[in-house]
């Protein structure tokens, strides 16, 4: 009697788990704003985080701004370099809330890296806020727009689809067990096709 492909199947099903969340960050924090800050509006405030920089794939990330209360999303930078540590934003007649947190997602796929506390926009008041000289500006304007692109982009990693999947999915690994996952890959891709 012959097993079933299933059964065949089960160790290596078993390593691919391991092998995906070699680009799982074990951390990425955002520090600045923190619950209860108060950016100023029509002014260039700081945005900073700290993470693991060896675990994001590329070493690159979007931030998008979004608001509790309303739809919709202000995209403020694409292809951020983590390693830059913070990016100051201007904010351009962005509305007034309480509610704002901002967003950190994968730059390829939209998963969500990380998410701020809750902190407020408001009209200036007397005191300049924090920025740093030595990273980027992005400058956002106005409400919610979903047909918007993103304020700021950074140049992105330049590499074809397949080979970005590829280095994500082994970020980290050594030669020698990339050669083993991408033999299991290409084993159980070549099982799901024979099915």
């Amino acid at each position: 009697m012959r097993p079933s492909t299933s059964l065949a199947l089960a160790p290596l099903l078993a390593f691919l788990p391991a092998v995906l969340a070699q680009n799982i960050p074990t951390y990425f924090i955002i520090t600045t704003p923190s619950k209860g800050s108060i950016w100023s509006n029509n002014a260039t405030n700081l945005v900073q985080w700290t993470a693991a920089v060896d675990q994001v794939p590329y070493g690159i990330f979007d931030i998008e701004l979004a608001r509790l209360s309303t739809d919709g999303l202000l995209f403020v930078a694409e292809n951020v370099p983590i390693s830059l540590g913070g990016l100051n934003i201007n904010l351009d007649n962005v509305p007034d809330g309480d509610d704002y947190f901002m967003m950190f997602l994968d730059a390829q796929h939209g998963i969500s890296w990380s998410t701020s506390q809750r902190f407020a926009i408001a009209g200036s008041n007397g005191t300049v806020p924090t920025t740093d000289g030595t990273v980027p500006t992005a400058t956002i304007s106005g409400s919610p727009n979903p047909t918007a692109g993103f304020s700021t982009v950074f140049a992105a990693v330049a590499t074809s689809h397949a080979r970005r999947m590829l280095a994500a999915t082994f970020a980290g690994l050594s030669p020698g067990w990339a050669g083993v996952a991408v033999a299991g890959m290409s084993v159980l891709v070549g099982a799901g096709l024979a099915l």
